[in-house]
């Protein structure tokens, strides 16, 4: 069953933990930084993100982590939410991001080729197969 608490950003629901998982922090042109996953990093280094309006430089990769860090936050957040205490949830899931964008600074690691997958979905090396 899950708890829904009316915030100041509308309602906040307790859902299910996922396992960590890498994340791609990139920084793009206006000094802004967002994090993706793995697909979504090998898409925009290969310049294929479709976008309307003026050409802007390619975002720039910053760094790789494993996810433990935002891991870590959200389930202590989830304990918070538990107890009642929701400002200080959401002031958990804000520090987890910073740290896990922390660890990740300067750790560069390339995604995986998307171009070439298996009936899975998963990427495959063509010259694995040979």
């Amino acid at each position: 069953m899950e708890q829904e608490i009316q915030a100041p950003s509308g309602n906040i629901k307790a859902h299910k933990l996922e396992n960590p998982q890498k994340v791609f922090f990139f920084e793009r042109w206006d000094g802004s930084i967002i994090s993706v996953q793995e697909q979504e990093a090998h898409a925009l280094l290969k310049g294929r993100v479709k976008a309307i309006g003026p050409m802007r430089m390619p975002p720039k990769l910053i760094g790789v982590s494993n996810g433990v860090k935002f891991y870590e936050g959200v389930k202590e957040a989830h304990r918070l939410h538990a107890e009642g205490k929701t400002e200080e949830a959401l002031a958990r899931l804000k520090q987890g991001e910073a740290e896990e964008l922390e660890a990740a600074k300067g750790h560069i690691e390339m995604p995986r080729n998307f171009d070439v997958i298996d009936s899975n979905r998963n990427p495959v090396s063509l010259s694995g197969l040979r």
